[in-house]
């Protein structure tokens, strides 16, 4: 049943368009969070990366949200829950007290596009060459992750409007409809790629502070030297 409305979804919408607009702005939400807090005094890399994955992931959910409510849920064409899946729905037992029902983050890692472009680089001694290993595992993860959600944005933004509309149908209940929210579907779907992400971002960063203190970028870690 899942399954038939996530396929109609997918054949009406380009989900993986979406969901490759949606990371695009996660990425300079990132960025923009990276610049402001360097400016507000968090010069650490290995404090502030973790930071921003936190905010853009916050930005993504934001994003899901605003893609539901306004693209989805408000067009007159979006095809209707089954009666069925109401029924089952309705059946559910309710969330116990003190289950999870949210996290907050995502991916981005702000200053490593600032690392990949443009500039002169004195690598020294080939300590700078740590710098560029990192700076390269990071950008395969971060591609990787990026990849993977655009690829199975059918299921991930199915799901997630699956979820929406049957909370919807039966939002007479309103303790039912929080049962399966949208967003225990999205985080369900993306919590390892956000722990991926943090975990990331805080080794790099932390390698990134260890190799040149006082850095306060990947430029100026790079331009360090040894």
């Amino acid at each position: 049943m899942k399954r038939e409305f996530r396929a109609t979804i997918a054949k009406r919408y380009s989900l993986r368009r979406h969901m490759m607009a949606m990371i695009l702005a996660m990425v300079a939400l990132g960025a923009v969070a990276t610049s402001s807090l360097r400016d507000a005094g968090l010069e650490s890399m290995g404090a502030r990366y973790p930071v921003v994955v936190l905010v853009a992931y916050a930005g993504f959910l934001a994003f899901v949200w605003i893609w539901i409510r306004y693209f989805i849920m408000d067009r007159a064409d979006h095809p209707p829950v089954p009666a069925a899946a109401v029924a089952a729905f309705a059946a559910m037992p309710p969330r116990r007290e003190g289950e999870s029902n949210v996290g907050d983050i995502a991916e981005a890692a702000g200053e490593v596009t600032d690392a990949t472009v443009g500039g002169s680089f004195d690598l020294g001694d080939g300590e700078g060459a740590v710098v560029l290993i990192v700076i390269g595992i990071v950008v395969a993860v971060v591609m990787g992750l990026g990849a993977y959600a655009i690829w199975e944005a059918p299921a991930i933004l199915g799901d997630a409007v699956f979820h929406a509309a049957l909370g919807a149908a039966v939002q007479r209940s309103v303790s039912r409809a929080d049962t399966d929210h949208w967003l225990n579907s999205i985080w369900r779907s993306t919590w390892w790629m956000l722990l991926t992400a943090l975990v990331l971002a805080l080794v790099a960063g932390w390698m990134l502070d260890w190799h040149c203190d006082g850095a306060t970028t990947a430029i100026d870690a790079l331009q360090c030297g040894g």
